[in-house]
């Protein structure tokens, strides 16, 4: 047998079914890593969507001021006095 002569047909097969086998293997790492890839994407985006939302949320708070009813012209946040009036007037009077 030279180098020219073409190798027993079992050989050849097992070669092929160990390159089936890499190539399958390969196929998996590579999904594996698309797939922590996306999820690490996917992680990030949310992160960023929340911390816009909270941004937006801080920026909206009602921020106006007004003269504090039977204070003596302190201001307090109209939303703090709007939010609960007839309790403001019940703390005001169980201050005095």
């Amino acid at each position: 047998m030279g180098g020219s002569e073409s190798k027993p047909s079992s050989d050849s097969s097992t070669d092929r079914e160990e390159e089936v086998v890499l190539n399958e293997s390969k196929i998996k790492s590579a999904l594996k890593a698309s797939a922590i890839a996306v999820g690490t994407v996917a992680v990030v985006v949310a992160i960023a969507v929340a911390g816009a939302a909270v941004v937006r949320g801080i920026a909206r708070i009602d921020k106006r001021m007004m003269k504090a009813p039977g204070r003596n012209g302190e201001s307090i946040l109209r939303s703090v006095f709007e939010g609960d009036p007839k309790g403001y007037f019940r703390n005001l009077r169980n201050k005095d």
